[in-house]
């Protein structure tokens, strides 16, 4: 299967859904975040459709394609552990409360981990948020230390929260977020990766296809 084939977005993620729709657990997470952290669930489909594209991009084979797509959409399970008031708090967190959502993907890794179905995700899920010059967290994780499908999340769900997530942070344009990746490339992220989504985002951007969430219609196009 060429994920890049498919034509929508919809089709993209609903191709991840089919592979994994026998597993209980998926399912159960899946229909637990859509309907109680629809704001995070929605943000982790799009950043499943982009690590996708970068995944059979850079030419893994269906099953791993399948598998970081699968880390992409519960790569912020362990969020539901945080608290609301920190979660959804707008403005800069204080030391402490940057501590607590930090520790979300040390609470999303112990849930997959009790799930024999879903065991092999839990070491991505921990590691999403590892920089490639080893000063990320949890683990300070360094370079290859760093497993590929974490690497390739942490790129998409940076241009994700870069172009559709407004904080404390203006949102930027397609081209602005490419820029930044570039920019970051090498310390926080890897760069034969970064590369290698600039090249498949601008391929999209030249065509003018380029399919980017737009906030005020709540889809891509």
């Amino acid at each position: 299967m060429s994920f890049t084939n498919e034509k929508s977005y919809e089709k993209i993620l609903n191709s991840i859904l089919r592979l994994w729709d026998r597993q209980e657990d998926f399912n159960f997470y899946i229909a637990l975040m859509s309907r109680q952290f629809a704001f995070e669930f929605n943000h982790s489909r799009r950043v499943a459709y982009y690590a996708v594209m970068l995944g059979d991009y850079v030419g893994c084979n269906s099953r791993d394609v399948a598998k970081i797509g699968a880390v992409a959409l519960l790569h912020d399970i362990g969020k539901m552990n945080v608290p609301s008031t920190i979660l959804y708090k707008q403005g800069i967190y204080n030391q402490a409360e940057r501590a607590t959502v930090e520790r979300h993907s040390v609470y999303g890794s112990q849930m997959l981990l009790c799930s024999k179905q879903l065991s092999e995700l839990a070491l991505p899920v921990l590691s999403h948020h590892e920089r490639w010059d080893g000063t990320g967290y949890p683990e300070q994780l360094r370079g290859q230390e760093i497993p590929l499908a974490a690497r390739i999340t942490h790129i998409a769900e940076a241009f994700d929260v870069m172009t559709t997530i407004q904080n404390y942070q203006s949102l930027k344009s397609p081209e602005e977020a490419l820029d930044e990746l570039k920019r970051f490339a090498g310390s926080q992220f890897d760069r034969t990766l970064v590369n290698a989504f600039i090249n498949l985002e601008s391929s999209f951007l030249e065509s003018g296809s380029l399919p980017v969430y737009h906030t005020a219609t709540g889809s891509f196009r």
